[in-house]
């Protein structure tokens, strides 16, 4: 794990023998922050990496929103 107060905090997790990166990155913005989620993970096997792209479209893009979404109503809270 990687944390860098006030700006940067890269988590290492794993999962069925792989790794993923998740890096949370936050910048002014305005009057409040900006948090930005890059998350790093292994490509996908053939066939998998074929329906890839539409499974990201369709399933993780939107989970990830959600969770950014819960995470901005939890920091507001306070």
């Amino acid at each position: 794990q990687e944390c860098t107060p006030p700006t940067r905090l890269v988590l290492d997790s794993s999962e069925r023998g792989q790794h993923f990166f998740n890096t949370f990155e936050v910048e002014p913005d305005g009057t409040g922050s900006k948090v930005t989620r890059t998350v790093d993970a292994p490509n996908p096997p053939f066939p998998l990496s074929l329906l890839f792209p539409l499974i990201l479209v369709a399933v993780i893009k939107p989970d990830v929103n959600k969770g950014l979404r819960k995470l901005k109503e939890n920091l507001e809270r306070g």
